[in-house]
């Protein structure tokens, strides 16, 4: 039942991520950094910072891949990333050839959750696809450790030879459950302070978020024909009392 638990979350994230991926497609600049650009957006939103997540999704080939390939490659992978206290998990059946690492991440003595994931899967009605996933969360009061995060990540696709796509994303809180004024009133100073233009906003009673565009500032998707390298979100959170923040570049990965 365990196992039967974690690939339905694995299946579920990778799901939701293609889902946005078949939004947007990638254009990735050479200029900026997501993680300065993150930070910056998120500070303006002056919300306590409770974690991170650094995450990437790269595609490696077009082709269905055996087994024993892709748990070499990610061992290889979570090796070169240092991860210690290591679990695995995999799936392995005709169309899809799953293999996960879990593990330890460590830098500057302040350790952090890290997955290395490699599916991969054969399709009915379109090309075969093997895709890695890596991704280092915390929680914490701390930024030392983002920047250390992205660098780590950007090495190891690089390692694999994948396309990068990564996003850099910061979460807190601000006190109050705030009202749909004050969430809009925010989000305009976030995009202010980076120079954006917002690209698109939702709404409703309980969570504002707003996608937006700086040039040259991160790199970037193409959502339809317009760019997007920011993303900002906050949700009403009526358990704790409080209003979530969320600021990601070039996207929010998680659920709000």
């Amino acid at each position: 039942m365990k196992k039967l638990a974690m690939l339905a979350t694995v299946l579920l994230m990778g799901a939701a991520y293609m889902s946005g991926k078949a939004l947007a497609t990638n254009e990735l600049t050479k200029s900026g950094n997501p993680v300065t650009y993150a930070l910056h957006a998120f500070a303006t939103t002056h919300a306590r910072e409770t974690g991170f997540e650094v995450h990437d999704w790269s595609t490696l080939s077009r082709q269905f891949e055996s087994e024993s390939t892709i748990r070499h490659e990610a061992t290889v992978l979570a090796k070169g990333l240092g991860l210690t206290s290591l679990k695995h998990y995999e799936h392995i059946d005709a169309h899809d050839h799953v293999f996960l690492w879990s593990g330890t991440f460590h830098a500057a003595n302040d350790p952090a959750t890290a997955t290395v994931e490699i599916a991969s899967m054969r399709f009915i009605d379109a090309p075969s696809q093997t895709v890695l996933i890596e991704r280092i969360v915390k929680n914490t009061t701390s930024q030392a450790l983002v920047p250390l995060s992205y660098d780590a990540i950007r090495k190891s696709v690089l390692l694999a030879h994948g396309d990068l796509d990564i996003n850099v994303m910061l979460f807190g809180s601000l006190s109050g459950q705030l009202s749909t004024s004050a969430r809009a009133g925010i989000v305009l100073n976030v995009l202010s302070a980076v120079n954006a233009t917002p690209a698109g906003t939702m709404t409703d009673s309980y969570t504002t978020s707003t996608s937006a565009y700086a040039s040259g500032a991160a790199p970037s998707l193409l959502s339809g024909a317009q760019p997007v390298n920011l993303q900002v979100a906050l949700h009403e959170n009526s358990y704790k009392h409080d209003t979530r923040v969320l600021v990601g570049s070039p996207l929010i990965t998680v659920e709000y």
